[in-house]
């Protein structure tokens, strides 16, 4: 007698098409394996050993002369995506034109403050931000996720004094 009960079993086989087992690679993935750690000293406890932290790829160079400093403002233009494998922007200024913004006034999230005193004038760099330094655990419903990392483009355009 077959059924819920019966001490029969049968294994089943499941064949998949090559098609089905590939992964589909991040646009961002090349760019990946060249983006450097730059993880403030205060901030690496936030980290397990495991875990990556804030991250950048300069995409462009700046004039190499001053980064901001605490309390400068600064007009960048910046866009946000998720690193979910689409190019969606969650948010950017490309449209409505540059954004200014006070270093240190919590305007933006901690990561990419921090990114920010990392840039000279017309540098382009991508930061990867981790969730500790970006929207937190709870994120920014609906539009970022619970813990999720985000991925900002950012032109720092010009140190206004």
């Amino acid at each position: 007698e077959k059924g819920p009960g019966s001490r029969t079993a049968r294994a089943l086989r499941l064949v998949l098409p090559p098609s089905l087992l590939s992964v589909p690679e991040s646009p961002h993935s090349s760019i990946m394996a060249d983006f450097e750690d730059i993880t403030p000293e205060e901030e690496k406890s936030l980290f397990g050993e495991d875990e990556k932290g804030l991250l950048k790829k300069v995409l462009e160079a700046g004039n190499g002369e001053e980064c901001p400093k605490k309390n400068q403002e600064v007009k960048i233009h910046w866009s946000a995506t998720l690193p979910d494998w689409s190019d969606r922007a969650i948010d950017s200024t490309k449209a409505r034109g540059p954004a200014s913004y006070r270093m240190s006034s919590n305007k933006v999230c901690k990561g990419l403050d921090f990114g920010l005193q990392t840039m000279t004038v017309g540098e382009k760099a991508l930061f990867r931000v981790p969730w500790k330094l970006a929207y937190g655990e709870q994120g920014f419903p609906p539009v970022i996720p619970t813990k999720a990392t985000v991925d900002f483009e950012v032109e720092l355009l010009e140190l206004i004094m």
